[in-house]
């Protein structure tokens, strides 16, 4: 009852503040997003389905934005590029899920009957776009470099939350906890997957490193620094690889292009993780070395190489330009195959998010995703480069980090469809973007300026001749 309490004071002093500061209660959605799947947090209120306390603050920030946005400084207008792949994206999270939807009876085994196409048009196309809808306001509002720093540390901040919620749920434990056992309690008590919590738990100590150097006077530096470090046990107590393949990976891209201090970093962490807790070393080669002959592929790769991973490209060679909808891996005959391969059930997801997008959208859907993360990359990288403002470069190199890490997790998991732990990277891209959009137009106008300067020059000087 306490903590229900508590849940409803918080809604009620953001849905409040939202009517005279809409940004900082999305900034404040953020951390509620933590919550999200938290057994505690209520599914409905009032007995009206959909309604939860994180969709209703949403559903309050929006309307308060809708009135009070036209009291924001003047915006810059959108790139046509960047309004055509967001429609892009869109179209092509809509029609995937209508596909879906349309096809409701065609799920097998156990999740046949199990979704009306009323509950999956809601779970393929409102709960995705609800999220889609978090970084788009990101990018309307984060006009001043104030908001921009608020949305990097709150991006950040709920990120490392999730860490501190997995040691409220496991206190000491996390500290001895195997990585299975860690993984059932991440999946019950958070709701997030081990591999999608290792992969924003790397994404925010990359980040959190960055932020360090925008951070001022010292002790507050040095208390953000431990802020973080508390995000490190509950990080290595879920030894996910491709939770530590993309914090090494994100580590060395920002190394090699910006902070060459993360490239003696990492090594010495990467040490002194080993050091206190070998297993860590024996699970990242798992599989790898002398008796590796001997090592259960199955168990290893989580069925990936045996039956997960296989069938799968057999159905997108099926249909590799459209694909087949969202859920193609319970609606085709992959989940057949998987079954017959020696699955003792079969996920909803592939365990790779390129497989995934292949699956469910084709060929189409994949260059739309790629083209989309390219983009991004370009302008978070143009924004790391900029050595005259920090705050600027920070943005940018925690928006390379987002990308290099959601790319890597993807190979062995992940997704590129907007879920919950996809919510701090959509908040760094939309401030990225909005950033990129604004100095387009500043040099733009500057362009502009100069021009009409050289353009009067010979009326200037005429005149003062004739004088």
């Amino acid at each position: 009852m306490i903590r229900l309490t508590v849940l409803y004071i918080l809604i009620a002093v953001l849905s409040c503040v939202a009517l005279r500061k809409w940004y900082w209660s999305l900034c404040g959605l953020l951390f509620v997003t933590v919550l999200t799947q938290n057994p505690s947090m209520p599914t409905m209120i009032g007995g009206i389905q959909g309604l939860n306390p994180w969709n209703a603050t949403l559903l309050v920030i929006i309307i308060a934005w809708f009135f009070d946005r036209r009291r924001d400084p003047k915006r810059a207008s959108a790139s046509p590029q960047a309004v055509i792949l967001v429609l892009l994206y869109v179209t092509l999270l809509c029609s995937i899920g209508v596909i879906a939807a349309l096809d409701a009876g065609g799920f097998r085994g156990d999740y046949a009957g199990r979704m009306t196409s009323k509950e999956i048009l809601i779970e393929t196309i409102v709960n995705p776009l609800k999220y889609l809808v978090v970084g788009l306001m990101f990018y309307d509002g984060a006009l001043t470099k104030r908001r921009v720093k608020m949305a990097l540390f709150s991006a950040v901040g709920s990120g490392l939350c999730y860490s501190l919620l997995m040691f409220k749920s496991l206190r000491e434990k996390v500290f001895t906890i195997n990585y299975t056992q860690a993984r059932r309690v991440t999946d019950k008590l958070i709701g997030l997957f081990a591999n999608d919590l290792a992969e924003l738990t790397a994404f925010t100590l990359l980040a959190a490193c960055i932020l360090v150097i925008i951070i001022r006077p010292d002790w507050l530096r040095a208390l953000w620094l431990m802020f973080a470090a508390a995000a490190i046990p509950a990080f290595v107590s879920l030894k996910s690889r491709a939770g530590f393949l993309a914090f090494c990976l994100g580590g060395l891209t920002l190394g090699v292009l910006r902070y060459r201090k993360l490239l003696l970093l990492l090594p010495v962490m990467v040490l002194f993780v080993v050091a206190i807790d070998p297993s860590v070393l024996e699970r990242a080669l798992q599989g790898v070395g002398d008796h590796s002959y001997q090592t259960n592929w199955d168990e290893v790769s989580a069925g990936r190489t045996t039956y997960l991973w296989p069938p799968t490209m057999e159905q997108i060679r099926k249909s590799p330009i459209v694909g087949h909808g969202r859920y193609g891996i319970l609606r085709t005959d992959c989940h057949d195959a998987m079954i017959a391969a020696g699955a003792r059930g079969v996920p909803q997801h592939p365990h790779s998010a390129y497989l995934e997008i292949l699956l469910d959208a084709g060929s189409i859907g994949f260059v739309i995703c790629m083209t989309c993360f390219g983009a991004l990359a370009w302008t978070s990288w143009t924004l790391l480069r900029n050595r005259q403002d920090p705050l600027l470069s920070a943005l940018g190199g925690v928006g390379l980090a987002a990308i290099v890490v959601e790319l890597t997790a993807a190979l062995t998991g992940s997704s590129f469809y907007p879920t919950q732990s996809a919510v701090p990277y959509l908040c760094v891209w939309g401030v990225v973007v909005r950033v990129a959009a604004e100095q387009r137009a500043h040099v733009a106008a500057t362009k502009a300026e100069a021009t009409r300067a050289l353009s009067m020059k010979p009326m200037i000087e005429g005149q003062v001749r004739g004088a």
